[in-house]
């Protein structure tokens, strides 16, 4: 039945940018919800009251007032998930039906592929993606796309929405109805919906494996409230606070949330291959300007670090401008570092300090494939207007690899990684309970 009335109706191609994510609060109940795909979602429904919101209208005119609860939404609101490499946000919810036979549907987002529907029939789960071509009609009922022939299987039907929640690019709502079709292929359908102000055609294929579980959703087999099995004999309440708030209870706690923290920092510090160049830079003389290579940043926000060092010098510095200029948009971050070293000798003896690196992170790059360009320029420290002898650097290279007098600075940009300041930070907020806890316990003893 979810092949049915899988629909989309997104005209054209995909949103040329990602929308901003907006608040609105509801007239109705005074709730803050968000929406996720601003500037393109036309109606969203409340999760906290049900009322069905205008958000075309820049004050969010209450439309009706839905006496409904929020379901709890196998795949929740909000949630991320990636489907055939895709990655989707859950927007909107309805259940719709054909004469009782019931089904549920997801509208999925992405600001550079535009919508999806992920719908669910007798636990099976199918995408539809929008057609921006007709199919050919042929003889009888069959029609032809993409080279592949689709034949019709039953008459048209009325589907009609019984249920919406979250956010939709149409003025949906309760009762709405569509006259449906479906057309079988070899391994995936056409779904053709009609009202009398359009015609929607889209392509269905099956999915495989747990999509609940690829959006961070409950699993199917999971079920609210299971009652669990009882104790083989009496408890004792004081008992168990004493146990599970004890010390040792405690830092065994703070063991498991370390272990869970040092996963999640190495599932989520990993990053596209490091991008490397080598060049030579004259001391006072111009500034080089070079295109480092390309990064990829796939997720939301990421870390990305970017490394320089230098052949050993004395008494100089290198002034290093890097630009992030991301190719679609071309917006650009700028930071800056400098490669400085410098040593002498005074009344306590020879002094050194400085470094022959440096290392520059930014926190958090939005997602796009970006260009890593730097300006490099060096320049030498004098003292009362001449160049100590020190100055002079050791050998460089150029393109052939023979030896120069100019520097050599090699700057790498990768992705990914993990802030040490942060895990620090958590570690001590983890251990500051069962420490307490554990002075708690050493002077009630005394």
């Amino acid at each position: 039945m979810a092949d049915d009335v899988t629909e989309t109706s997104f005209p054209g191609p995909a949103p040329p940018s990602a929308p901003a994510l907006k608040a609105v609060t509801c007239p109705s109940c005074g709730g803050s919800i968000a929406i996720r795909a601003a500037g393109y979602s036309v109606t969203l429904v409340c999760q906290y009251c049900g009322s069905t919101l205008d958000v075309a209208n820049p004050d969010v005119r209450l439309i009706t007032q839905l006496s409904q609860a929020a379901s709890h939404l196998d795949l929740p609101l909000g949630a991320h998930g990636v489907l055939q490499g895709l990655e989707l946000e859950v927007l909107g919810y309805m259940r719709r039906s054909i004469a009782g036979d019931a089904w549920e549907e997801y509208l999925l987002f992405n600001p550079y592929e535009g919508f999806r529907w992920l719908v669910r029939d007798e636990g099976d789960w199918s995408l539809g993606v929008m057609l921006t071509t007709l199919p050919k009609h042929e003889a009888g009922s069959e029609v032809t796309y993409a080279g592949r022939r689709f034949r019709r299987q039953d008459a048209p039907s009325e589907a009609r929405v019984d249920y919406v929640l979250g956010e939709f690019y149409w003025r949906v709502q309760v009762g709405e109805k569509v006259t449906a079709e479906t057309y079988e292929g070899h391994g995936a359908d056409l779904s053709c919906e009609r009202n009398a102000d359009e015609t929607n055609w889209t392509l269905i294929t099956p999915l495989g494996g747990d999509v609940v579980a690829a959006f961070g959703g409950r699993h199917p087999g999971a079920v609210a409230g299971a009652p669990t099995a009882a104790p083989s004999g009496p408890v004792s309440t004081s008992g168990a606070k004493a146990r599970f708030g004890s010390a040792p209870h405690l830092f065994l706690v703070g063991g498991a949330a370390t272990l869970l923290l040092f996963v999640l920092m190495i599932a989520f510090s990993g990053g596209a291959p490091a991008q490397t160049m080598r060049f030579n830079v004259t001391p006072d003389g111009a500034s080089r300007t070079l295109t480092v290579g390309k990064i990829t940043l796939p997720r939301a926000s990421q870390r990305v670090t970017l490394t320089s060092r230098s052949s050993q010098f004395e008494n100089m510095w290198i002034d290093m401008d890097y630009s992030l200029i991301e190719r679609r948009t071309q917006k650009r971050l700028d930071v800056s570092g400098s490669i400085e070293h410098y040593s002498g000798v005074d009344s306590d003896g020879r002094w050194t300090e400085g470094s022959y690196e440096n290392r520059v992170t930014v926190a958090s790059v939005p997602k796009g494939v970006y260009d890593v360009v730097v300006e490099a320029s060096a320049h030498r420290w004098s003292e009362n207007g001449s160049s100590p002898s020190t100055s002079t650097p050791q050998a460089g290279w150029d393109a052939t690899g023979a030896a120069t007098n100019d520097l050599a600075v090699e700057v790498t940009s990768a992705s990914g990684g993990a802030f040490l300041g942060n895990f620090w930070v958590a570690l001590l907020l983890i251990f500051l309970p069962p420490g307490v806890r554990l002075l708690y316990e050493m002077r009630s003893r005394k």
